[in-house]
């Protein structure tokens, strides 16, 4: 590696990386989330501001 690259390379942003490998699931929220048939309920669907009426 170049020496002059690690003065563009930032810790600061490192807090969404996972190092360990390790996923923590709040396993009863995700169940809440869930409709009657047992799926997640759809994302409603993004609106150009231009088709608004």
């Amino acid at each position: 590696m170049p020496d002059e690259l690690p003065a563009h390379i930032s810790p600061a942003h490192s807090e969404n990386v996972n190092f360990f490998g390790v996923i923590t699931v709040d396993v009863e929220a995700e169940l809440a989330r869930l409709d009657g048939g047992g799926r997640h309920p759809l994302r409603p669907a993004a609106v150009e501001p231009s088709l608004r009426l």
